[in-house]
């Protein structure tokens, strides 16, 4: 019984955390799609509006090492509730916005805030219930964003057709409230209270698998006597790391991120390579729905291609944790692959320079960062552990937002000065071959270490 409990569990948090994804997750990176409109509104030119649409979803990363601190202290069910409810009422705010001064509070500042706590509370959820199949279960998840964007492009495009761009604000807020009633049915735990639980759990196992190692007799199999010592040194593993979890959640948070690069200096250029990649999909993904309306195709066709980004994010994100999960290569390999396809895939935009182009430069890109940031976490987890994740995670949000903040700028500052986005698209290209340099490293530690799974991977398995 307690079995199917927890593998029930197991479901609702992986099925609430893709919905609670395809609304908020996908709400701040389609945001470029109010661009045209506010440009009209507001008067001003690609530099600023490239950074108001690129600052909720900076904001969403920026937020993270406060949500990750929030989520040590709260149920994750409550921080989801919260960041839906604040998410909501800044868009609706939106609806009142006079100056662009106002948009960056109403449609940066807040919907960002509220979107990282609710993506941070998801991951960690998600963690937490899974230590079997886990590159599988974020992978699931972290497509609703990808799913969310399919869906949402054409809708808020229609909508402000219908109702104009502060109707369509409007009903986006009210959209995004539903992300309440997906936390509600999160369940109840604290993260340091579930760790805890494992602990004990672990200890009755242990104890139990001790006395059936020194009650053998001395006919008993040797191979069993092998066995059962062996699950004993697993779990005696696992207790350990889930008493220095417990003493970590304890742990000052400027110390926690110390501790986090002391015991792991790879991940120093791990969060450079996180910088790169979310600056080229920043830019991307917040100028590609007003490249193509400037291109003189209409809006219909510059949502559609945001649509099709979301589609190839949404098959990349299912389906790139099948040959982690299979053993068929290691994640910092997939990695490398991803990136430098990324960039030649970038380069295409440009090359193009025409509708078809932009399609396949969409579908491609939106396919390959559905790869790159859910095989990211799964990177981190075997470099910090379970343990470190939350303090991991809410500083790599911290990095994506200044990458995306910094990506989204320059890109539209480029096209102010050059009157085309071919320079800009050159120079997302340019951006992720420095990523592939700088991941160079990571990946001949981890080719040289030849490890599949890491001993501080703890969790309950689903």
């Amino acid at each position: 019984m307690a079995y199917r409990r927890k593998r029930t569990q197991g479901r609702i948090v992986v099925g609430t955390s893709f919905l609670s994804y395809v609304l908020s997750g996908a709400s701040v990176q389609i945001i470029g799609a109010y661009m045209p409109a506010l440009s009209d509104e507001f008067n001003v030119g690609s530099a600023v509006l490239g950074w108001i649409c690129s600052f909720g979803y900076a904001m969403m990363c920026l937020a993270g090492p406060v949500a990750g601190v929030v989520i040590n202290k709260a149920e994750p069910r409550w921080v989801v509730m919260t960041g839906g409810l604040i998410q909501a009422s800044g868009l609706i705010l939106t609806y009142l916005a006079k100056t662009t001064t106002v948009l960056y509070i109403s449609l940066g500042l807040l919907p960002g805030f509220g979107a990282s706590l609710v993506y941070v509370s998801a991951q960690i959820s998600v963690a937490t219930y899974f230590t079997s199949y886990y590159s599988t279960a974020i992978g699931i998840v972290l497509s609703g964003t990808g799913v969310g964007i399919i869906l949402l492009s054409p809708l808020i495009e229609k909508l402000i057709v219908v109702y104009g761009w502060r109707g369509a604000v409007l009903i986006h807020g009210a959209l995004i409230l539903n992300v309440v009633v997906m936390g509600a049915l999160l369940p109840r735990h604290r993260v340091q209270q579930k760790i805890a639980r494992n602990t004990d759990m672990v200890e009755t196992k242990k104890h139990k698998i001790n006395q059936q190692y020194h009650q053998v007799s001395p006919n008993t199999d040797e191979g069993n006597m092998k066995s059962a010592s062996k699950q004993a040194e697993v779990l005696e593993s696992e207790n350990v790391a889930n008493e220095i979890t417990l003493r970590n959640a304890k742990t000052k948070w400027y110390l926690a991120h110390i501790q986090l690069f002391t015991a792991s200096p790879i991940m120093v250029l791990v969060y450079l390579v996180t910088f790169f990649v979310n600056a080229a999909y920043g830019a991307a993904i917040t100028h590609m729905y007003n490249q193509i309306v400037l291109s003189g195709y209409s809006e219909t066709k510059g949502a559609l291609a945001l649509s099709l980004l979301g589609v190839g994010s949404l098959l990349g994100r299912i389906f790139h944790g099948i040959p982690i999960d299979a053993k068929i290569m290691l994640p910092s390999t997939l990695y490398m692959m991803t990136l430098i396809a990324a960039a030649v895939m970038t380069f295409v935009n440009p090359l193009a320079n025409n509708y078809p182009g932009y399609v396949v430069s969409a579908t491609g890109i939106g396919f390959l960062s559905g790869i790159l940031f859910p095989l990211l976490y799964t990177i981190i987890r075997r470099n910090v552990g379970t343990w470190q994740l939350s303090t991991a995670v809410g500083l790599e949000l911290l990095v994506d937002g200044l990458g995306i903040m910094v990506g989204g700028y320059i890109a539209g500052a480029i096209q102010q000065l050059s009157g085309n986005y071919s320079l800009s698209f050159y120079l997302v290209g340019s951006i992720y071959m420095l990523a592939v340099c700088f991941f160079l490293p990571v990946l001949l530690v981890e080719r040289k270490a030849k490890t599949w799974i890491n001993i501080t991977e703890v969790g309950t398995r689903v």
